[in-house]
């Protein structure tokens, strides 16, 4: 990244969020996607990207609302499932080729919280 976020990784961040929302997942950007954003756009630093994928952390209390999310964002014809990875899907658009994005997953009975993972202290330093 040397200047604006490029507009397919927009469209990525869009669509997934969307299908996220719908669904009422609770998530995050992680990897070095999140960590470009906060270097490079919030606080000018340089970006080390090596890499063009895209992850998210998201909590879901069941396989199903996994399916639903991951079903969800399959809707856009620029996203495919992965052959080889459940939890990933492949972007595709006029400018970049598949384009990994990961969904990681942490299925729960009862939702998590920072408190209940022992984050809060490390959240607010």
């Amino acid at each position: 990244m040397t200047g604006p976020l490029e507009s397919w990784r927009v469209e990525i961040l869009r669509v997934i969020d969307a299908a996220l929302q719908v669904s009422k997942c609770p998530y995050m950007l992680i990897g070095a996607t999140a960590r470009d954003l906060l270097l490079f756009h919030v606080y000018g630093g340089p970006s080390m990207r090596a890499t063009q994928d895209v992850d998210f952390a998201i909590a879901v209390d069941s396989w199903e609302r996994f399916a639903t999310v991951l079903n969800g964002v399959l809707l856009n014809e620029s996203f495919r499932a992965s052959a080889r990875i459940d939890h990933r899907v492949l972007f595709t658009s006029a400018t970049i080729n598949d384009v990994p994005v990961d969904i990681i997953l942490s299925v729960a009975s009862q939702p998590r919280t920072a408190q209940s993972l022992g984050l809060e202290t490390w959240m607010s330093s």
